[in-house]
């Protein structure tokens, strides 16, 4: 299905579902005091890797966490951002992740080493380390699963991750999914997902200056409101160029949670704060310069006169 097809879909009277929206992990005042380490919090190490998170959670009290997904040729879910590797990894080839196995791309460290040699991690993986951070360690985890395998790929990846999910969600009698939202640009994924589960919860994100073309990236912010409605999200997720006072009320008279992304320095944390949403920052600790693969773009629509008030309230 195109995605125009979908957002035409998304006009029509809304799927009903049960989700666990109700429960404690999101509410308003516990969701939006969280603060998600974009990419696993890639300020303090190599993005979206287990090592990173794994310390994070430990070491520095982390209790939020993003991560993106992306799917192999060979039908495997990995922890990756880019829909290309050559950033990322240790190599000079500009493959798709979509194009290359996963043998092919852990046989690549990647290029941060900062937390020595590290490889790409499988979500199954994943999901057996946010199972023992939780269960067995004990730690209040939240994470945001961000599905970038979307388009051509929506349906098989959605397949293989309720396969992984499932099994790793069973010892814990479904307990894992109020640990876990999944995040996404494409209503095809939201679709697939609401195929297989009412109970996972859903946010749809809406970004100004992406990198998904112009228009429709627009249709996707003019349209959110049917969308959301469309397949039971719980949460919607702006750049944060979009969050201003009118928006935030608008969404929470609709009874819909905030998480922003992506706010790393102080002056926009403190911003986002004032505004009491959910936010997603590379540095849950303190202030790091901004990185130009968020695509965040200018925050044209901050209005000048209340970023300045909320800032000296």
């Amino acid at each position: 299905m195109s995605l125009f097809s979908l957002f035409c879909s998304a006009l029509v009277r809304p799927t009903k579902v049960l989700s666990l929206q109700s429960t404690p992990n999101f509410q308003p005042e516990s969701f939006h005091r969280l603060r998600f380490a974009h990419r696993g919090g890639y300020a303090y190490g190599p993005e979206n890797t287990l090592e990173l998170i794994a310390n994070n959670v430990r070491r520095r009290g982390v209790n939020a966490i993003e991560i993106d997904l992306q799917i192999t040729r060979d039908g495997h879910l990995v922890l990756f951002h880019d829909e290309k590797v050559s950033r990322i990894l240790d190599t000079v080839r500009d493959a798709r992740v979509s194009e290359l196995s996963l043998a092919e791309l852990q046989a690549i460290p990647l290029r941060d080493q900062s937390m020595g040699l590290v490889y790409v991690a499988k979500f199954a993986d994943f999901l057996d380390l946010m199972k023992l951070l939780i269960d067995v360690e004990g730690y209040p985890l939240m994470v945001e699963v961000d599905f970038k395998a979307g388009g051509p790929h929506a349906q098989f990846a959605v397949h293989r991750f309720m396969v992984d999910l499932h099994a790793a969600a069973q010892p814990m009698g479904g307990a894992l999914l109020k640990h876990l939202f999944v995040s996404t640009f494409y209503p095809d994924v939201l679709a697939e997902i609401r195929k297989y589960s009412t109970d996972i919860v859903l946010a749809f994100s809406v970004n100004r200056d992406s990198a998904l073309q112009v228009i429709l990236s627009r249709l996707a912010a003019i349209l959110a409101y049917f969308v959301v409605r469309k397949f039971d999200c719980a949460i919607i997720e702006p750049n944060s160029g979009w969050v201003t006072p009118a928006f935030v009320a608008r969404w929470t008279r609709r009874g819909i949670l905030i998480n922003a992304f992506t706010a790393n320095q102080s002056i926009d944390k403190r911003y986002l704060d004032r505004m009491g949403v959910a936010y997603a920052t590379n540095c849950p600790e303190g202030t790091c310069l901004d990185d130009p693969t968020d695509q965040i773009g200018h925050k044209k629509r901050w209005c000048k006169t209340c970023f300045t008030e909320n800032l000296a309230a």
